[in-house]
């Protein structure tokens, strides 16, 4: 019997003792640290012509591509925490020129990225954190610059953006279409890169009518993303991949909002 309590108290303690640590981890460890800009960057203020996107969802798109890690690369050569294609970083540059992106774009070549120092920790350095035109050690703390799509912030800046960019494109492009299909179709075209699924559609048309040499009108090609997306989401991986992000995304939405709150709460005092 007293084996039995013992045990049970043993089981409670440990219970508590992992309710703690989580709580711990999520606010202060690598999964709740990205939390402030997610929620500051998917509200899309100051970005003409599209809308907020649900936070929720950047965060699950971080989680299963990346697993939060800020140094990711996938296999076509996306980089960062949410894995950012190199045609999302290219439509943002063209999107924002140089204008107040001095964390993001290389001072000496406005078609590039520059290089910034990572480090957050640092007293006072935020606001010395400047923008490098290559690779070297900051003159503040020290730390090796890294390329801006490998630092944070400018990750989920840019990555939150494209995400909305596809939205709006898809909202405005593809009749009939309901948030349901959308969030899907948004999240296939974002990991996979939108000009790539219309490269793929022209290959697939081209093959069709039998002429690989064949201009084919973007138009044409648009009036095709209907069908093309609901193909590819037929295929089992690919939609067992983005209901992941789904599932992930109603995991998040609750400490997100209660992370916003808290944000809100501060920023009034």
């Amino acid at each position: 019997m007293r084996i039995r309590v013992a045990l049970l108290i043993v089981t409670v303690i440990l219970i508590a003792v992992g309710a703690v640590f989580s709580v711990i981890y999520y606010d202060h460890g690598r999964e709740g640290q990205y939390d402030e800009y997610i929620l500051k960057y998917s509200k899309l203020e100051g970005e003409p012509g599209l809308e907020p996107v649900d936070p929720a969802v950047v965060k699950a798109i971080m989680y299963v591509t990346t697993n939060f890690v800020p140094s990711a690369r996938g296999p076509n050569d996306e980089r960062g925490l949410m894995l950012v294609p190199k045609e999302g970083v290219e439509k943002f540059m063209d999107s924002h020129g140089n204008g107040d992106d001095y964390i993001i774009i290389n001072p000496q070549n406005e078609k590039e990225l520059g290089f910034v120092c990572p480090n957050r920790s640092f007293p006072n350095h935020k606001n010395a954190q400047k923008l490098y035109p290559r690779a070297d050690r900051c003159p503040v703390c020290g730390k090796r610059t890294v390329e801006a799509i490998f630092d944070w912030e400018a990750n989920i800046r840019i990555g939150t953006w494209y995400l909305a960019h596809i939205t709006a494109y898809l909202k405005k492009n593809v009749e009939g279409i309901d948030e349901e299909e959308l969030l899907s179709f948004s999240i296939f075209a974002y990991t996979n890169g939108l000009e790539t699924v219309f490269a793929d559609i022209e290959a697939r048309l081209k093959k069709q009518i039998e002429d690989p040499d064949k201009d084919i009108p973007r138009e044409v090609i648009i009036r095709s993303l209907r069908p093309y997306m609901e193909g590819m989401l037929n295929r089992q991986q690919l939609r067992a991949d983005i209901e992941r992000i789904k599932r992930e995304a109603e995991k998040f939405r609750p400490r997100l909002e209660k992370r916003a709150r808290k944000l809100d709460l501060s920023s009034s005092r």
